[in-house]
C-alpha cells in the first residue's frame, strides 16, 4: 500500500477461479451430445490495517413492515470510525407472554456508510396479537479469530407491534 494512506482498516475481494480444461473433441459419436463445464470461484476477503483502527456501529431505526406472506424487520444501521464493521446481527420476537416465536441471526459487514438489514418473519409465526421484536449487533463471528476483530459495545433496539 502507499506509504502515505491514512490510518485504517483496508480491504478488498480477492476473487479466484478455475480454469477448465482443454476439451477432447469426439469425432466417433454422432448425434446430439452434452457438455457441462465446472468453474469452482472462490472468494476471500483480504484486509489490511495501517495505524490506529477503529470503527462504531449504530441502529438509526427498526420497524415492522407487513406484506403478503412475511412481517419484515427492518433496521437501519450504519457504520462510524476508520475501518469497516465485521460482525452479527441477531432478531428475536416475543409474544406479549414473553414467548419467542421467531428468532435469527445474520453475519454482517458494514464497510462504509449505512444499510438496511431485513429479517422476514414468516406470517404463520405470526397470530393476531401483540409483540416485542428486538434487534442486537454485536462483533462476533465464527469465521475471523476474536484478536483480528476490532470489538464494539452491543448494540441493540426494539420495537413493539401488532398484528391482525
Amino acid at each position: 500500500p502507499p506509504a502515505d494512506i491514512p490510518d485504517g482498516e483496508y480491504w478488498t475481494r480477492l476473487v479466484t477461479s478455475s480454469t477448465p480444461q482443454a476439451k477432447t473433441i469426439d469425432t466417433v459419436r454422432t448425434g446430439i451430445t452434452a457438455n457441462i463445464t465446472f468453474v469452482l470461484q472462490q472468494v476471500t476477503t483480504v484486509i489490511y490495517k495501517k495505524g490506529y483502527a477503529n470503527t462504531s456501529v449504530a441502529i438509526n431505526g427498526l420497524r415492522a413492515a407487513p406484506d403478503s406472506a412475511s412481517l419484515d424487520l427492518l433496521a437501519s444501521v450504519s457504520r462510524g470510525g476508520n475501518s469497516p464493521f465485521f460482525g452479527r446481527m441477531a432478531a428475536v420476537v416475543k409474544d406479549r407472554a414473553g414467548n419467542t416465536v421467531y428468532s435469527s441471526q445474520e453475519v454482517l459487514a458494514i464497510y462504509t456508510g449505512s444499510m438496511i438489514v431485513k429479517f422476514a418473519v414468516p406470517r404463520s409465526d405470526l397470530r393476531s396479537g401483540n409483540y416485542t421484536a428486538e434487534v442486537k449487533l454485536e462483533s462476533e463471528r465464527n469465521d475471523i479469530p476474536g484478536d483480528d476483530l476490532l470489538k464494539v459495545p452491543t448494540v441493540d433496539k426494539s420495537i413493539s407491534f401488532s398484528m391482525d
